[in-house]
C-alpha cells in the first residue's frame, strides 16, 4: 500500500506542476500577443522571438510531464487477475438398462 500511496502523491505532485506550467503559459502567450501589437513587423522583434521561444519551453515542459503522467498512471493499473484454472469433473456415466421405464418415456 505505501508503495501506490508514494506513486499516487506523484500523480498529484505531477498535475499540480503541469496546472502552474499552464498558468504561466498563459502569461506568455499574453506577453507574446502584447510584443506582437506593439512592433508588426515580427521579422525585427526580438521581443516576440524571446516570448515565442518561452511559450515552446514551457509547451514541451507541459508535454514531458504529462508523458510522465501517463507512464505513472500505466503502472498503476490494477493487475490482471490470475485465470482460474477450470477443471472438468468427470461425470459418472448411468447405466440406461438398469433405470425403469416409465409410460411417459
Amino acid at each position: 500500500m505505501d508503495g501506490k500511496n508514494k506513486e499516487k502523491t506523484k500523480i498529484e505532485e505531477l498535475r499540480e506542476r503541469i496546472a502552474e506550467l499552464q498558468e504561466e503559459r498563459k502569461h506568455v502567450i499574453l506577453e507574446k500577443g502584447l510584443s506582437a501589437q506593439e512592433n508588426n513587423d515580427l521579422r525585427e522583434n526580438a521581443q516576440y522571438d524571446f516570448w515565442d521561444r518561452k511559450e515552446h519551453n514551457y509547451n514541451s515542459r507541459i508535454a514531458k510531464l504529462t508523458h510522465d503522467l501517463e507512464l505513472l498512471k500505466i503502472r498503476l493499473k490494477p493487475k490482471k487477475s490470475p485465470k482460474r484454472s477450470t477443471k472438468k469433473e468427470r461425470i459418472e456415466k448411468i447405466d440406461l438398462k438398469n433405470i425403469p421405464k416409465s409410460k411417459w418415456l
